[in-house]
């Protein structure tokens, strides 16, 4: 579950993308299946994203005093993975028709894009129920220098269903 919408990260200014028009939500799958996250909005290019930029994820939970506890991080680069129909963003790219780069400046329309939660499936489980905090980079690493192109957040839960308490 998706707890608000993609923010910018405390004391960084996004001059490259803005994703304040982006919206997120959970959809409950069947019994046999695990459900899906769907997006709807704009996102906002305002500079290409070419050869050695990358996505960057860290996830943190937050624990019961308030902490932030460090989870998991990976880096991709985008251009090497744009044809990789295994990533968990084509659907993203395929709906945005981003297939090559330099992935020009522009403003992108996504309209209820579902992309299935079947990848994650592992980690919703009662053990890993509780808030995280989600740090989205995009981060340009050519020569060895990582320098930040954009930094947003995205908070969201995991939860039992009710009906297997």
């Amino acid at each position: 579950m998706f707890l608000d919408k993609i923010n910018d990260c405390d004391g960084f200014e996004n001059k490259i993308l803005n994703a304040e028009g982006l919206n997120f939500a959970t959809e409950e799958g069947d019994e046999d299946g695990e459900g899906s996250m769907t997006m709807q909005g704009q996102i906002k290019l305002s500079s290409a994203i070419e050869k050695g930029d990358a996505i960057q994820i860290e996830v943190w939970k937050e624990t019961e005093i308030g902490q932030k506890e460090f989870v998991s991080s990976a880096r991709w680069d985008i251009c090497k993975n744009l044809q990789n129909a295994e990533a968990p963003w084509y659907p993203l790219l395929e709906c945005l028709r981003i297939s090559k780069c330099p992935v020009p400046a522009d403003d992108y329309n996504i309209q209820d894009l579902s992309i299935s939660l079947a990848g994650v499936k592992d980690v919703l489980r009662h053990e890993f129920c509780g808030s995280y905090t989600t740090e989205l980079k995009i981060v340009n690493s050519m020569n060895s220098i990582i320098s930040d192109k954009s930094c947003h957040v995205i908070g969201l839960a995991i939860v039992e269903k009710e009906e297997e308490c």
